[in-house]
């Protein structure tokens, strides 16, 4: 049961497969552990046990069904966190091809 009204998710946690594998077979990679831990520390702060629904997209990515299943949660959540990481596509442009009136530390001009 979601805390926050209208919503049936409170967090909703999206990240890249690949980064919540654990070194150590049978145990949570640290997704999930953030996850689970998240979950416990906003339980304490609404003061009761299964008071926060967060969801996160395991088993999700590269199927168009569960895709579409993602986007119908995204509707009625609350709060989306997107953890990029290593594996994501999402990266960072270059800091020579940036366009920003923020010079880099210690350039002249």
């Amino acid at each position: 049961m979601s805390y926050v009204p209208n919503c049936e998710v409170d967090v909703f946690v999206s990240y890249a497969q690949v980064d919540d594998r654990s070194p150590r077979p049978g145990e949570d990679g640290w997704v999930t552990l953030f996850c689970n831990s998240l979950k416990i520390e906003l339980e304490k702060k609404v003061g009761r046990i299964n008071g926060v629904e967060i969801s996160f997209d395991k088993g999700f990515s590269g199927n168009p069904t569960l895709e579409a299943k993602i986007k119908h949660i995204l509707r009625k959540t609350a709060v989306f966190v997107s953890i990029p990481g290593r594996a994501s596509r999402c990266r960072l442009a270059p800091p020579q091809s940036r366009t920003s009136p923020i010079k880099a530390y210690g350039s002249s001009g």
